[in-house]
């Protein structure tokens, strides 16, 4: 008994291994608690029951710590009961100590487990993350100029930027080339400027992307007039095209529209007044990440592209109509889809849950204008065929302005639905912004666009179009004009930034990636 009883007590009592710094150990903390930011309220719940069970445990055992620095009592019995009973004591004495060293190490053991179960959470729930950088710098007299830009990421992971090269400067006519700037590391840095069309001196406009597969797509305007487009196989290092599908995709009254006005004889100055004599159309693409293809019901595969034309609504008002056109056959041909409405024109699409495209549409309303301008959106049902009737998104506030739209989140795949949407979120024109477009706002919509958050100021000073794309990493890709403060240039620079879901909401709300996607 005394061999097996001192045999046992040194393994029971022996010190624990040293352990870490008191630096090394707040460096850890620190940095596990940036990993847990997200779900830091579901842990500490956990952790608060753990200290108390912890607590409780802890009587018992302060209180054999102390009885082991204490010698047992002598009993008052002879030599061979004292040695069985003192045996007896230190026998109950160590099993009590074993079983409080068990409880302790089953409480670090649930702890750990909990802990691990929620690390995949955390990884998501991570801390708000927002970098922004400058892509396309200003330059002297804005020439030239970048403008509408558009944003993909591409298949091997590097994200682009589109944008018109204004070599004239600022006028939306001129020699305009279609350009992009990549950046391989999540937006931190950016390449050389890649020229993909310079049409010598005609203007190319209103580029409009998307992606499927491993293939990217980018339509545009030749000389504004003329429905074009060019694909990449190599993630936008080389182009093919263009390709011309203007026919496909307009009707032949619509190149011959005449309004009122360009009665004036005699050959007309400047780029613009050449540009302009003799045409009364003013055709239009997307413009940005507005291509779609949709994911579900019968016309699933069906690639769809938002354009806009003019039409005569009587004794020569010409208004603005937004419409669509799409391909069944992988861009092989393609048809003219159906009016979305008056007073529609640049427009982005998304592909809603229930597989209805939803429109969000720049308004061009001069009754609204310019203090009562609210974004127009309306449904397709069957593909963008045909659209049911416009309705003005209350809480999208405008200074008629394009704004950009991205499915962010299904439910089938996340824990929840959620659309994104970003313009200027200024209705009022002022002393400081007397172009009234100031004040880039992002919402969030978890209704299917039914209705939009109060969002968050990306940039409070001038600022215009923008795009959106949702990164692999599932942060959000983001690239928008701005002027500087004091200025009235909301066309000077491109910027890009990348955010996540717990900055934009201010941590209200985070993502559950890791949920399975229903049947």
């Amino acid at each position: 008994m005394r061999h097996r009883e001192a045999a046992f007590a040194p393994q029971l009592f022996q010190r624990r291994p040293q352990r870490r710094s008191a630096d090394a150990k707040a460096r850890a903390k620190v940095a596990f608690a940036r990993q847990l930011a997200g779900p830091l309220a579901v842990v500490e719940r956990v952790a608060q029951k753990l200290r108390r069970l912890c607590d409780q445990r802890g009587t018992l055992g302060n209180q054999m710590h102390r009885a082991k620095r204490c010698r047992p009592p002598a009993p008052l019995v002879n030599r061979n009961d004292q040695f069985n009973g003192l045996a007896r004591h230190r026998l109950i004495f160590y099993s009590a100590i074993h079983r409080q060293t068990q409880s302790r190490m089953m409480i670090r053991l649930i702890a750990g487990s909990l802990l691990v179960a929620l690390l995949p959470v955390a990884a998501f729930g991570a801390a708000p993350l927002f970098e922004t950088t400058r892509v396309f710098p200003v330059a002297p007299k804005n020439k030239p100029n970048y403008r509408i830009p558009s944003i993909l990421q591409a298949p091997n992971g590097d994200i682009l930027i589109f944008a018109e090269k204004r070599n004239d400067g600022i006028g939306d006519i001129g020699n305009h080339d279609i350009v992009l700037k990549r950046s391989r590391d999540k937006g931190k840095t950016w390449s050389t400027e890649q020229v993909i069309f310079d049409d010598e001196n005609r203007v190319c406009t209103d580029i409009t992307v998307g992606r499927v597969g491993d293939k990217l797509w980018l339509f545009f305007l030749r000389d504004k007039k003329q429905y074009a487009y060019f694909t990449s196989a190599d993630s936008g290092a080389t182009w093919q095209g263009p390709v011309s599908i203007h026919t496909q995709v307009t009707k032949p009254e619509w190149d011959k529209l005449k309004g009122k006005g360009d009665d004036e004889e005699g050959t007309p100055k400047g780029r613009t007044a050449i540009w302009e004599k003799g045409w009364f159309q003013r055709y239009g693409v997307g413009p940005g990440n507005a291509m779609i293809q949709l994911q579900s019901g019968p016309k699933a595969g069906r690639l769809i592209i938002p354009a806009r034309h003019r039409e005569d609504t009587g004794k020569g008002q010409l208004r603005s109509f937004a419409h669509t056109f799409y391909s069944d056959d992988h861009g092989a041909s393609w048809k003219l889809g159906g009016n979305i409405g008056m007073n529609t024109s640049e427009c982005q699409l998304v592909e809603l849950a229930n597989g209805d495209v939803m429109v969000m549409s720049r308004n061009e309303s001069s009754e609204d204008s310019p203090d009562n301008l609210r974004h127009l959106t309306a449904l397709s049902k069957d593909g963008g065929e045909t659209w049911g009737p416009l309705r003005r998104a209350e809480e999208l506030i405008t200074p008629r302005c394009h704004g950009a739209t991205e499915r962010f989140t299904l439910a089938t795949k996340q824990d929840k639905n959620r659309l994104l949407f970003s313009s200027p979120a200024s209705p009022f024109r002022q002393k400081e912004h007397p172009y009234g477009r100031y004040n880039l706002t992002i919402r969030l919509s978890y209704d299917e666009g039914a209705t939009w958050t109060a969002g968050k100021t990306i940039w409070p000073h001038p600022a215009s179009y923008s795009d959106l794309v949702v990164l692999d990493d599932m942060t959000i890709g983001y690239v928008y004009e701005r002027g500087d403060k004091g200025s009235t240039h909301y066309w000077d620079e491109l910027h890009f930034a990348r955010f996540n879901l717990e900055w934009l909401t201010d941590g209200r709300d985070l993502l559950n990636p890791h949920r399975e996607s229903k049947p």
